[in-house]
């Protein structure tokens, strides 16, 4: 579950982020606190976000560990990969492909890339939204509607037996695994790679029906590319 209920938000984030809250607290899920990195669950969350100019990263915490706040004066305290959680799936989605309007199933794999972090950018307007492509520039990752089968340029997969690992150019992001069923693994291999969906709109982990991924699939706070299989890695 997300973090809407429950969690520390102090007045001064609460007045920055304004009607952008709601959009916040519903991209967050408590993994790991930010500072001590100790699970979480169990203890209350605080909200805190740290902006440069028309930028800012929002992250959780234990409230005993970092109180909310909105930080502008400080430095950034820029965590490792290993403070961050990620959940990934693979889902087979029913996609109509060609002219003929057949459907055919396609492997999804979803990956939340950081559970308990989120990039914030801000509109002309001055509202805050949450920015799904800011770690992924020149990966080749876009928003919603999809239909490339161009392979990502800045993405690559290798597959292992039922394991698939994407990995992103740079460094930034992953590596990230998702186990496959015998079916996601024959789709894989038929297809030279899949589709990957990078999303702060769900937890994969909670997912238990394609069905939810409507609004995903529709471009909310997601990016997606096509993402082929190394060649080498395949095993």
């Amino acid at each position: 579950m997300t973090v809407r209920e429950g969690v520390a938000v102090s007045p001064q984030v609460r007045d920055h982020l304004g009607p952008s809250l709601e959009q916040v607290l519903a991209s967050l899920w408590p993994g790991d606190c930010q500072t001590c990195n100790q699970p979480m669950p169990g203890r209350r969350p605080a909200l805190s976000i740290d902006e440069i100019s028309d930028f800012a990263m929002a992250t959780l915490h234990h409230d005993n560990c970092r109180p909310s706040d909105w930080n502008t004066d400080r430095p950034i305290p820029i965590g490792t990969a290993a403070m961050v959680t990620n959940h990934t799936w693979c889902a087979l989605v029913p996609v109509v492909t060609g002219d003929d309007g057949q459907e055919q199933i396609k492997p999804y794999v979803l990956i939340n890339p950081t559970l308990e972090l989120i990039y914030l950018t801000r509109s002309p307007l001055g509202q805050w939204r949450v920015e799904p492509h800011f770690a992924l520039e020149g990966t080749g990752f876009a928003p919603p509607p999809f239909t490339s089968t161009t392979p990502a340029a800045g993405a690559t997969a290798t597959l292992q037996a039922t394991e698939l690992t994407i990995s992103l150019a740079g460094g930034a992001l992953g590596p990230f695994a998702v186990t496959l069923s015998d079916r996601a693994r024959e789709l894989v291999e038929a297809d030279r790679g899949a589709t990957v969906v990078i999303t702060h709109a769900i937890d994969p982990h909670e997912l238990t029906d394609p069905v939810q991924l409507g609004p995903v699939l529709r471009g909310d706070r997601t990016v997606m590319a096509y993402v082929r299989i190394d060649r080498a890695g395949l095993q």
